[in-house]
């Protein structure tokens, strides 16, 4: 199963229909995943056809009111030429509640084939025939073909998804550059406030077996400090821009008193 953060990729050609909300499918394709953090076999259900629609539709229409009230307060704050790349997008007019429905139905599954695909190869080897003696070697040097089909998925998403927002930055100010100089010191907060907590995370969570082999850690690093580093992470975001819309909404209360 390719790496959470990567599954959006899926969904990037689907934005040129317009009727569509990418940001929707985009969370849509994360939320079979917020099944792991509720004990039993949720996770199991979550990444079933019904489960999309009993689970992952509700959790993800949460997750886009909650993105829908943030972004703006979020991107406000963001260094140049993020903020300039950003702002206006959030500023766009909403499609309907229809639309997002659907759109967040639509990653969903598309998070749930994927893997049904990759999980253990039992949907994607069988029909590689001419790959067969390929695969079987590789698997005879101890790697699991699975495992490194979920390297190679989550590299290829992760890198696209970083190139696209790249090419949107490139569009919307003219610039490849991600650091505007004149914001060097918010630039650097941002850097710090991601930065810290993963280390901090990552040196409290390091507590390697002895005789865990070097894939093991890989997949322990990933599943483990990773996760931890990305809830944590969501929820202090979560926190920042809810504080950030509370003080822009009493501000704009008080305005017709002064």
């Amino acid at each position: 199963m390719p790496f959470p953060l990567a599954h959006p990729a899926v969904v990037l050609p689907l934005r040129k229909i317009q009727w569509l909300s990418l940001s929707a499918m985009m969370l849509g394709c994360l939320t079979p995943d917020v099944s792991y953090a509720f004990r039993g076999g949720l996770s199991r259900f979550a990444h079933t056809l019904p489960g999309s629609v009993l689970f992952c539709l509700p959790v993800g229409l949460l997750g886009y009111w909650l993105f829908r009230t943030i972004r703006e307060p979020l991107a406000a704050l963001l260094p140049a030429p993020h903020r300039q790349a950003l702002l206006p997008l959030c500023r766009r007019r909403e499609h309907t509640w229809p639309a997002i429905i659907v759109s967040v139905w639509i990653g969903a599954c598309s998070h749930i084939l994927l893997d049904a695909l990759t999980r253990e190869s039992q949907m994607l080897v069988p029909h590689l025939v001419g790959m067969r003696n390929e695969i079987a070697a590789i698997e005879r040097e101890g790697f699991r073909f699975s495992r490194l089909l979920w390297y190679a998925l989550s590299a290829a998403g992760l890198g696209t998804l970083l190139l696209s927002y790249a090419i949107l930055i490139r569009n919307q100010t003219g610039r490849w550059s991600w650091v505007d100089r004149r914001e060097s010191l918010r630039t650097a907060a941002w850097v710090a406030a991601f930065l810290l907590p993963f280390l901090v995370i990552a040196f409290v969570g390091w507590n390697p077996g002895r005789h865990w082999s070097w894939r093991y850690h890989v997949h322990h690093f990933v599943y483990g400090t990773v996760t931890v580093y990305l809830v944590v992470m969501g929820c202090s975001i979560g926190l920042l821009g809810l504080t950030l819309r509370l003080r822009q909404a009493l501000s704009l209360r008080r305005a017709p008193e002064d």
